[in-house]
């Protein structure tokens, strides 16, 4: 019987081949946009969930001031993270510190690798996150602050090999010896690193330099936000509670003197809501998610309009059907069986276009989204996908044309159910709607960001250039600035401490001035420049001046006008 029905559904395909070719590009253009959007969208969902317990895991943020709206952040002081492993709800707390965008040197092969970052990680790390070793081992890691793990990427660029275990890499002043080669971190994880050493590293260098006022280790400096803290709460423990006993050990240990609450957010949701809350990047999720869906649906809905358009072709062929035996539900199968080879055929071409279109898709995105048919996620979306495209695409049409009244439609006398086409106007309409409203949404989105290539932002990013540089290059930086400036394709050199203008990497609450409140908790984003940088930036001056380049300027400031 299926076999019957399949041999009939072919025939009748190939009978009529320009509708079947119009119908099958249709739903197979649709269902690749669709597809591929849907990728992106479980790529951004996924993010984090490959940790054991991820659902368990929080990262704690500092929420300074909320009395007066003060700004959110997603570091907090050294000391929380031992407060927070003192909580009875916390199996680990763990603390991370970064430097981003440094230099490692292999000394043997005189080779500098530019564009690093380095996580400091205490021993619980490991822990509390899967990140897997390819070779070597943790054992006495912590112990041996001048130990490393790398990345095999990392392996590759230091020493073109990824047997490197005991060889030995220079960052600054000290050497590091490779420990263990993790596997190369995830695209889909929020942390991203090339190099991991034992915190305890950074907490000597932090005291070698002095420490932060009268505050000598990470463990007492309560005043720098610069650590990531995350803990891992005990099952159904309350998160909130957490960051309650953070807040009130930290408010006990400044004496009262306390203005910070600490907040813990959950991993899974860490790459879609800011610590501040803002869930602009989940609502471009959802969006598109949206966008994927209504997509199905345009596809479904031009695949019922061309169906029901032919609904009086097939009105003698569905009337001798009927006289000789064939009942409704048969009729049913038949257009049933129709839909889904045609979305058979649509499917097996979406797959073809999609592996075309992969590596191109993947540039456009920025990310190495990868379609396998083991992935047995891709399937739950694409078997959706099925599901409804052939709920919406094939059952209104079966339904219809297996409804014709045989003596009538053999006669080719207009019936109702045939000659009606108010539900073809209905679908028309809501097809060119949502059509419409797609194109106008692009049309906005490509406006806005004309408007924010082209706003003026106080500065000029036109043919600028940032390049980090290891820490030697410093006492030779004369000679470089003359070396560059001699080139005539470079019109202006500046040294500086900005490596991206969007995030200086460096903030301080700790200023004061003349008739300040004790209230305010200004915090100031602060960056060391030489003269040579307001000029290249092209930044205007409303009142003052600029450096001079001698030695008074260690005594001045320059500042912008919202600080002002």
């Amino acid at each position: 019987m299926i076999k019957n029905y399949l041999i009939t559904a072919i025939r009748e395909l190939r009978k009529r081949k320009f509708y079947t070719a119009i119908n099958i590009l249709g739903l197979s253009v649709s269902l690749t946009a669709s597809i591929l959007i849907i990728l992106w969208v479980q790529d951004e969902q996924s993010f984090d969930k490959f940790h054991s317990d991820y659902e368990q895991i929080y990262k704690v943020n500092s929420h300074l001031d909320p009395e007066h709206n003060g700004s959110i952040w997603g570091g907090s002081p050294g000391p929380i993270g031992n407060y927070a492993q003192n909580v009875p709800e916390v199996d680990y707390a763990t603390r991370v510190s970064q430097d981003d965008d440094v230099t490692l040197v292999n000394d043997m092969l005189k080779r500098p690798v530019t564009n690093m970052n380095i996580y400091y990680v205490d021993s619980n790390f490991f822990n509390m996150f899967h990140f897997p070793l390819q070779a070597g081992s943790l054992s006495g890691f912590q112990a041996n602050y001048k130990q490393a793990l790398i990345t095999p990427s990392t392996a590759e660029k230091l020493f073109s090999t990824q047997q490197v275990i005991g060889k030995t890499f220079r960052y600054q002043k000290d050497l590091f010896t490779v420990a263990g080669i993790l596997n190369d971190i995830p695209q889909n994880s929020s942390m991203q690193f090339d190099v991991v050493i034992p915190l305890g590293y950074h907490a000597q260098r932090f005291t070698n330099w002095g420490g932060n006022g009268k505050w000598k280790t990470i463990d007492e400096d309560m005043g720098n936000y610069s650590f990531s803290t995350y803990v891992k709460v005990k099952p159904h423990a309350s998160a909130a509670l957490v960051g309650k006993s953070v807040t009130d050990t930290y408010t006990k240990a400044r004496n009262g003197e306390n203005s910070t609450i600490f907040v813990v957010d959950p991993l899974k949701t860490l790459h879609l809501i800011a610590p501040d809350g803002n869930k602009s990047t989940l609502r471009m999720v959802q969006i598109f998610g949206i966008i994927a869906l209504l997509l199905l649906v345009i596809g479904a809905v031009n695949y019922i309009n061309l169906s029901t358009a032919r609904a009086l072709d097939r009105a003698k062929d569905v009337g001798i059907r009927k006289i000789i035996g064939a009942n409704r539900f048969h009729l049913f199968i038949q257009f049933i069986t129709e839909t889904v080879v045609v979305f058979l055929c649509s499917l097996l071409i979406a797959f073809i276009l999609i592996l075309i279109l992969h590596t191109g898709y993947n540039q456009i995105a920025q990310k190495s989204i990868s379609f396998s048919f083991h992935n047995t996620a891709i399937w739950l979306y694409i078997g959706t996908a099925i599901i409804g495209t052939l709920a919406l695409s094939s059952i209104y049409p079966a339904i219809q044309l297996s409804s014709f009244n045989p003596i009538h439609s053999l006669k080719g006398k207009s019936i109702k159910g045939v000659s009606s086409n108010t539900m073809r106007k209905i679908l028309v309409v809501f097809q060119f709607t949502l059509s419409v409203t797609l194109i106008v949404c692009t049309l906005v989105i490509r406006n806005q960001l004309a408007f924010i290539q082209k706003i003026n932002l106080g500065y000029d990013r036109d043919h600028v250039i940032t390049l980090g540089l290891p820490e030697e290059a410093y006492k030779h930086m004369d000679a470089i600035r003359t070396e560059l400036t001699n080139n005539n394709a470079i019109q202006a050199v500046s040294l500086s401490g900005v490596y991206n203008m969007t995030d200086f990497g460096n903030a301080t609450g700790d200023i004061d001035w003349p008739g300040k409140s004790k209230d305010n908790k200004l915090i100031v984003a602060q960056a060391t420049i030489d003269k040579d940088f307001i000029p290249l930036m092209n930044m205007q001056f409303l009142e003052g001046k600029n450096f001079s380049g001698m030695p008074a300027d260690s005594s001045g400031y320059v500042i912008n006008e919202p600080l002002a």
